[in-house]
């Protein structure tokens, strides 16, 4: 995974968190000094704020999965690395055999 790109979506990610967070407060600020009744504020505070909570909602789910991905990712990974290491582990392990037995060949045929 290139961490460039990870750098960027994260970047990506907060810039569009903040941009969310400055339109709420805009247009809660708005709404507090518009011309209307207390009633009507109120209504449109409610809804917006049940706004903010489904966005908040989908980017909570959309976090979860990437965290998800990641993870998967990483497991991979860690299995992949493990495999190298046991594969790695098991030629030297068999090339020590074959020079071993090799050795004994050899020492045998000069004591003949």
């Amino acid at each position: 995974m290139n961490n460039n790109n990870m750098d960027a979506n994260q970047q990506h990610s907060g810039s569009k968190g903040l941009f969310l967070l400055g339109v709420g407060l805009g247009a809660a600020i708005g709404l507090l000094l518009a011309p209307r009744s207390g009633e009507e504020i109120r209504r449109t505070i409610r809804e917006s704020t049940n706004k903010g909570r489904e966005t908040l909602g989908q980017r909570g789910h959309e976090l979860s999965e990437r965290a998800r991905g990641v993870i998967e990712k990483g497991k991979e990974y860690i299995l992949w690395g493990r495999e190298t290491v046991n594969s790695a582990v098991s030629a030297g392990k068999q090339a020590y055999h074959d020079k071993q037995h090799a050795g004994n060949h050899s020492n045998s045929d000069a004591m003949r």
